[in-house]
């Protein structure tokens, strides 16, 4: 077979992140947290500090293929997460956490998540099941300080990040490997784990950036309703990458009046829910 010499690399979602952080580095990210403080960042920023969550799980033992959890909100540090974990080989694992507190349990058993990042808003339903969960080593809680908590295996993600400096360079992976999973509702029986590829999700992203599909471009301000832990956010954390538009992260509060409020103060001009 005669092979053609350029455009030689892997489609890995590191490479969005990269893009983003290099080419639209002043672009904002807008992000509410749980506790309703606006959080204004960029894609620099959002860059830098995914690979610093990226050191802090190598740190941590975390190796390639390893499933890690998030039970979180739309928000600037799930961002972070997101582009961390599947940079570094390991496997991205969104839990709904509207399903039931048994179907969370088993979900994390059945993936075997070996850490799992969690919004404050849903400590009282990890403190619930963190003794039926034994793969998890433990949480990180997605805030600048410990909340009060009974889980004795709980870290603070701000604290916990800062002890590592950003690795240099993300590692060059298998297109074809295992980069999130989501899990359906369980309707029929137990939930069904279905995993996605590096190759899958640059590809959905490309057509996602399409005309035909939701032209999402540098033009644009994203207000990103539809839930991060909903098959992937339906690929727009990362179509905003790949494109460099403004993405407005609203975290808890989807009431109408929270969202006009920010459709008005971001200039929005796409959403997705």
């Amino acid at each position: 077979m005669l092979r053609g010499l350029n455009m030689d690399r892997q489609l890995l979602i590191s490479s969005l992140i990269d893009y983003a952080g290099r080419n639209h580095s002043t672009t904002a990210v807008v992000a509410t947290d749980s506790a309703g403080r606006v959080h204004r960042t960029n894609w620099t920023q959002v860059h830098r500090r995914s690979r610093q969550v990226a050191a802090a799980l190598k740190a941590a033992g975390i190796e390639r293929g390893d499933r890690i959890g998030t039970i979180a909100w739309n928000d600037h540090r799930h961002l972070e997460v997101y582009y961390g974990i599947t940079g570094i080989g390991s496997v991205l694992h969104t839990v709904n956490p509207r399903l039931r507190e048994q179907q969370i349990a088993w979900i994390i058993n059945h993936a075997q998540d070996q850490l799992v990042f969690v919004d404050p808003d849903f400590l009282p339903i990890v403190e619930k099941i963190a003794a039926q969960t034994a793969s998890v080593r433990f949480w990180v809680v997605l805030a600048d300080e410990l909340p009060k908590t009974s889980l004795e295996n709980a870290v603070t993600y701000e604290e916990w990040i800062n002890e590592s400096t950003p690795i240099e360079e993300w590692p060059i992976l298998d297109e074809w490997d295992a980069a999130t999973l989501c899990y359906t509702s369980g309707t029929t029986g137990n939930p069904k784990g279905v995993m996605q590829s590096h190759r899958a999700i640059v590809l959905q992203t490309w057509a996602t950036c399409t005309g035909d599909g939701h032209d999402v471009n540098s033009s644009q301000s994203i207000l990103l309703a539809v839930p991060m832990f909903h098959v992937n956010g339906w690929a727009i954390p990362f179509a905003a990458a790949m494109s460099g538009a403004k993405l407005v992260l609203p975290g808890p509060d989807l009431s109408a009046e929270a969202i006009v409020r920010q459709i008005q103060d971001e200039e929005v001009t796409f959403s997705a829910g």
